[in-house]
């Protein structure tokens, strides 16, 4: 009788594939990511040694004026996006997050995703963009020390 118990339990753990390993295919596995290292679906690229995310804070941490206004303004500045659309090149790039300006130059070297990644929301407001990608960041805390000031309708 207990036999009979094993074949039937044996039976029903067939029919339940959440119970059991994938079917063999010879020891080949087929790929299950998009095809990135971190299999995320992001696309993120080889960042120099110091340039990570700990990089980044550390380096924020004692930058002394990330805004790249040296002081000569006062922050934070009204910023139409006649202005923003100024600032659109890696050596001086600017962009806006839920309408907050951040001088984003110094963190260029230090974007997972590579600069050119960045560089798409260069001199624009890339909100749109960020949320794409992760809206879960918290780039507020992020990019505390590159904040410029508000955005603004070109009227003001």
């Amino acid at each position: 009788m207990n036999e009979k118990k094993v074949e039937e339990s044996s039976s029903s753990l067939k029919q339940s594939n959440s119970l059991l390993p994938p079917p063999s295919n010879n020891g080949l596995l087929l790929p299950t990511s998009s095809g990135n290292a971190t299999g995320s679906g992001r696309n993120k690229v080889a960042l120099r040694p110091g340039y990570s995310l700990m990089g980044w804070v550390r380096f924020a941490a004692t930058a002394k004026d990330l805004t790249g206004l040296s002081g000569q303004q006062t922050i934070p500045l009204n910023v139409t996006k006649d202005e923003l659309s100024k600032h659109d090149q890696p050596d001086d790039c600017w962009t806006a997050i839920r309408d907050k300006v951040y001088n984003i130059t110094p963190y260029l070297d230090y974007h997972p995703g590579g600069m050119e990644e960045l560089m798409r929301g260069a001199g624009i407001d890339s909100t749109d963009l960020f949320d794409e990608t992760h809206a879960y960041v918290n780039y507020e805390t992020l990019l505390q020390k590159c904040y410029i000031g508000r955005l603004v309708s070109n009227d003001k």
